[in-house]
C-alpha cells in the first residue's frame, strides 16, 4: 500500500496608491493532490496497481479598491476542478519480448468556470456561479514487443468515453512506436499517435496578470483532437556513457479553443451582463474554437555514468493558430511559441556523501497582444528586445499576439548532504539557490501612468530575483 500527498499555493500581490485612491490585486493557484495504490503480485508474471486519486485545483484574481471618499469595492473572480478517480493498471509478461500493459480509469470531473463575487458598500453582494460535472472514462491496451535483435514494436489502442449531460463522446486513439537498430550503438526511431483531449486550456494572451485556465468539454464544447508524427536517431557513444538523440516532429490539433476579441478571465460572463435576478452565465459565449499546428526539432546530449552526469538540451519550435473570429481568419503565433528553449544540467557526485547540482534555462519570450502605440517606460524595462522604439514611441502592427516579450533565463545551484544512520534510514539536507545572479525575468507586462513623463508606458512585473531555500528529507 503505498499514500502519497501533495498541498502547494502560490500568492502574488500588487499594490498601487494614486493620490487618496489606494488599489491592491492579488492572484492565488494551487493543488491539493493525494493517492492511495494498492500494487499487487498475482504471480510471476502478473502486476496489478489500483489507485483512488483526488485532486484540487483553484485560481482566483480579486481587486480591492479604496476611494478617495471612503468608497470600498471588492471583485472577485475564481476557476477550479476538483477531480475524484479510480485507476486499475496491469503489467502482463508472458515472455522476454512481449510485456502487456493493459487497464481501465474513470473520473469524475467537477468543474468550476467562472465565479464571480462582487461587493460594493452602496450595493448588494452578487455572485455568480456556473458548475459543470463531468465523468471520463477510458480503457486501453499496448504492448513492447522485441520481434528481433534490430526491430521493436510498441503499438497500443485507448477507447475513451467523456459524458456531460445528455451528451456523449465515445472516441478511439491509437499509437504506434518503432525502433529500429541500423547499427550496435545507433537507432532509428519513428512514432504516430492520435490523441483526444476533453479539458481545454484557455490562455489570456493580453498583458496584465497571466491567467492559464482549464475549461471542460461539454454539449456545446467538443474535445480537442490531435495527431502527431515524429521522427528521431538515438546514438550510444563509448561504453554508453553519452547518449545524443535528435528528433522532429510535426503535431496538428483541432477544436481548440481561445477566447474572443475583448473577452478576458476578467470580464468573461462579467455581471455587466447580468440585468434582473442574479443568473448563470455559460462561459462558451465568451470563446472560440479553431485549429493549431506545432513543429519543431529537439537535441538532446546526455551523460549517464561517471561521478559527473547530467545533460544538454536544445528544441527549436514553432506553434501557431488559426480562428475564425480571431486575427481576421489570418494564422499567428499562439502566447507559448517560445522559438528557441535551451537547458544544461550537471550533477556532481563527488562521494556518496554529498550532491552538487545546476542548471541554466533559456527561452524565448512568449507573445502578447498590445495597442498600436506606447509610450516608453522609465528605468530599466528598455530597450525591450524586437519592438520599434522611434522617438520614446513604441509602435506595433495589429496582428493577433505582435509583441514578444523578454527573453527568459536563469541559473539555479544546489548542494544535498546524505547519511544513512544505523538504523538503516537515510537522511538528506540542504541548500538550493533560485535564480543565483537575479535576473527581472518578465512575470507580466503592465500599462500604467505611473511615470508622468511616460503617459501609458509599458512596464515589466518580475518576481523571485533570487530566492534561497533549505530542504530535508528522511526515509525510513
Amino acid at each position: 500500500m503505498y499514500w502519497s500527498t501533495y498541498y502547494g499555493q502560490d500568492k502574488y500581490r500588487y499594490k498601487t496608491a494614486v493620490e487618496k485612491e489606494k488599489s491592491k490585486q492579488k492572484i492565488l493557484w494551487g493543488n491539493i493532490t493525494s493517492t492511495l495504490r494498492w500494487n499487487h503480485e498475482f504471480n510471476n508474471k502478473l502486476f496489478s496497481n489500483t489507485s483512488l486519486i483526488f485532486s484540487n485545483y483553484k485560481f482566483t484574481v480579486s481587486e480591492d479598491e479604496k476611494g478617495a471618499l471612503e468608497t470600498n469595492s471588492m471583485f472577485k473572480t475564481s476557476s477550479g476542478i476538483n477531480d475524484y478517480g479510480i485507476k486499475f493498471d496491469f503489467n502482463y509478461y508472458p515472455n522476454p519480448d512481449h510485456t502487456f500493459k493493459y487497464g481501465l480509469s474513470s473520473t469524475y470531473h467537477d468543474f468550476t468556470p467562472k465565479e464571480i463575487d462582487i461587493r460594493n458598500v452602496n450595493e448588494k453582494e452578487i455572485v455568480n456561479i456556473q458548475k459543470i460535472k463531468t465523468i471520463e472514462s477510458a480503457i486501453y491496451i499496448e504492448d513492447d514487443w522485441r520481434i528481433n535483435d534490430k526491430i521493436s514494436l510498441y503499438p497500443g489502442i485507448r477507447f475513451s468515453h467523456f459524458q456531460h449531460r445528455s451528451k456523449s463522446y465515445f472516441k478511439p486513439e491509437m499509437r504506434l512506436s518503432v525502433a529500429y537498430k541500423l547499427f550496435p550503438l545507433l537507432t532509428l526511431k519513428g512514432s504516430y499517435a492520435k490523441m483526444n483531449q476533453y479539458i481545454h486550456r484557455l490562455s489570456n494572451s493580453g498583458i496584465g496578470l497571466p491567467t492559464d485556465l482549464w475549461v471542460s468539454s461539454t454539449d456545446r464544447l467538443k474535445p480537442q483532437l490531435s495527431e502527431q508524427i515524429a521522427l528521431g536517431l538515438a546514438k550510444d557513444f563509448g561504453d554508453k556513457s553519452y547518449e545524443l538523440t535528435i528528433e522532429g516532429y510535426y503535431k496538428k490539433m483541432n477544436d481548440i479553443i481561445a477566447f474572443k476579441e475583448g473577452v478576458s478571465f476578467a470580464n468573461l460572463g462579467s455581471p455587466k451582463e447580468i440585468t434582473g435576478s442574479i443568473r448563470t452565465i455559460d462561459f462558451v459565449n465568451g470563446i472560440t474554437t479553431g485549429k493549431g499546428w506545432a513543429y519543431g526539432t529537439e537535441f538532446l546530449l546526455r551523460k549517464k555514468k561517471g561521478k559527473l552526469t547530467g545533460w544538454l538540451g536544445y528544441t527549436l519550435s514553432w506553434s501557431q493558430r488559426q480562428f475564425e473570429d480571431l486575427n481576421e481568419g489570418g494564422i499567428f503565433n499562439e502566447r507559448y511559441d517560445r522559438r528557441h528553449d535551451f537547458s544544461i544540467v550537471g550533477v556532481y557526485k563527488p562521494n556518496k556523501k554529498m550532491t552538487i547540482s545546476g542548471n541554466w534555462l533559456f527561452s524565448s519570450g512568449i507573445n502578447y497582444n498590445l495597442p498600436n502605440t506606447l509610450g516608453v517606460a522609465a528605468g530599466d524595462n528598455f530597450p525591450i528586445e524586437g519592438v520599434n522604439n522611434n522617438d520614446n514611441i513604441l509602435l506595433f502592427n495589429t496582428k493577433k499576439n505582435n509583441f514578444k516579450g523578454e527573453n527568459f533565463h536563469r541559473l539555479d545551484l544546489g548542494i544535498q548532504f546524505h547519511k544513512t544512520t544505523k538504523r538503516n534510514r537515510e537522511r538528506t539536507w540542504g541548500f538550493s539557490f533560485y535564480n543565483v545572479y537575479a535576473r527581472k525575468n518578465p512575470f507580466y507586462y503592465e500599462i500604467t501612468n505611473e511615470n508622468q513623463s511616460s503617459p501609458n508606458a509599458l512596464y515589466r512585473r518580475y518576481l523571485f530575483q533570487f530566492l534561497p531555500s533549505f530542504n530535508y528529507s528522511l526515509k525510513f
